[in-house]
This record gives C-alpha cells, sequence and structure tokens, in this order.
C-alpha cells in the first residue's frame, strides 16, 4: 500500500525562497558549490542539500501556518 502525504513541502520551500531573496541566493551558491563537489554523485549532492532545505522549509511552516491545510 502506498502511503500519500500531503505535507506540501516543496510548496512551503518554494514560497519562503520567493519571499526571502538573500535565502534563495544562499541556496543558488549552495547549489552551485555542491554541483561542483558532487558532479559524478547526484545522492550525495541531494543528501549535502537536506539540511538547508529541512531548516527553511520549518520556517516557512511556521511562518506560513495552514496555507495549504484543505
Amino acid at each position: 500500500m502506498i502511503k500519500i502525504l500531503n505535507d506540501h513541502n516543496e510548496l512551503y520551500f518554494k514560497d519562503y525562497l520567493q519571499n526571502f531573496s538573500e535565502v534563495a541566493y544562499e541556496y543558488g551558491k549552495l547549489k552551485q558549490t555542491l554541483a561542483n563537489k558532487y558532479k559524478n554523485h547526484r545522492d550525495n549532492y541531494t543528501e549535502a542539500k537536506t539540511e538547508f532545505i529541512k531548516k527553511h522549509t520549518d520556517l516557512a511552516k511556521n511562518l506560513y501556518k495552514n496555507r495549504y491545510k484543505p
């Protein structure tokens, strides 16, 4: 059985980046750095971004409480 999660993390993260350009810039720089470091290791690249994404997604969920709740 497939469990469907409706946590909308991607939407919260997107909204946060759109509203905080300095965080979006920081994320872009992080992605560039990690792309160079993990050129041939996609899983490592993705894992290395996780902490940044989680931190800012949590901040967004707190800031935009219930934005995506039905």
